[in-house]
C-alpha cells in the first residue's frame, strides 16, 4: 500500500481537519512526481526517439524512487524536463490547491450576494446552469469553476474579490 493509497483511506476514515497536513503534502508531491515521470516518459523518450537511447541512471532512478522520496525526486525529473524543453506537467502549478478553493468559493459567495440577491438591486436573476456548475466545481476542481464565475461577476460589473 503506498502513500496515497493511505491518504485516501485516512481522508475517508477520519473526521475532516483531524488528518496531519504533512499527510496529504505527501501524497500530493508523489502524485506530482508521478506525473512529471509519466511526461518524461511520453515526452522524452516516446516522442523524440531517444528511446533506443540508454537511460540516464540518475533520472531513471529518480523515477522509481517517487513514492518513497518524492522531494528527490521532483527536482531532478524537472531539470530533465526543462532541459528537454517540455512543460512541466499540469500538477505543478497546482502547488496551492487551498488558495484556489478558496478563491473560488469567494467568487461563489460573491455572485450569490450581488448578483442573484434581489435586495441588492439587480432584481432576482436566475442561476444559470453553467454558474451552477461552476460553483458546483469550487469543491473538486477550482481551477475549472475559477474563470467562469470571474467572467459572471466582471459581465455583472462587479468586483472581483481579493485571491489571496
Amino acid at each position: 500500500m503506498n502513500k496515497s493509497m493511505i491518504a485516501a483511506l485516512l481522508m475517508t476514515a477520519l473526521p475532516a481537519g483531524v488528518l496531519a497536513p504533512s499527510v496529504l503534502a505527501q501524497s500530493a508531491d508523489t502524485t506530482y512526481c508521478n506525473a512529471l515521470s509519466t511526461t518524461h516518459d511520453r515526452y522524452i523518450n516516446a516522442n523524440t526517439g531517444r528511446s533506443n537511447q540508454t537511460p540516464n541512471a540518475a533520472i531513471e532512478r529518480a523515477k522509481q524512487q517517487c513514492a518513497s522520496d518524492p522531494a528527490g525526486s521532483v527536482p531532478v525529473l524537472e531539470k530533465a524536463l526543462k532541459d528537454a524543453k517540455v512543460s512541466l506537467p499540469q500538477a505543478a502549478n497546482a502547488a496551492q490547491p487551498s488558495s484556489d478553493k478558496a478563491y473560488c468559493n469567494a467568487l461563489s459567495a460573491t455572485y450569490d450576494r450581488y448578483v442573484t440577491n434581489p435586495n441588492m438591486g439587480r432584481g432576482n436573476q436566475r442561476l444559470t446552469a453553467s454558474i451552477g456548475q461552476a460553483q458546483a466545481q469550487c469543491a473538486s476542481n477550482p481551477a475549472a469553476g475559477i474563470p467562469v464565475l470571474e467572467k459572471a461577476l466582471k459581465d455583472a460589473r462587479i468586483d472581483l474579490p481579493p485571491r489571496s
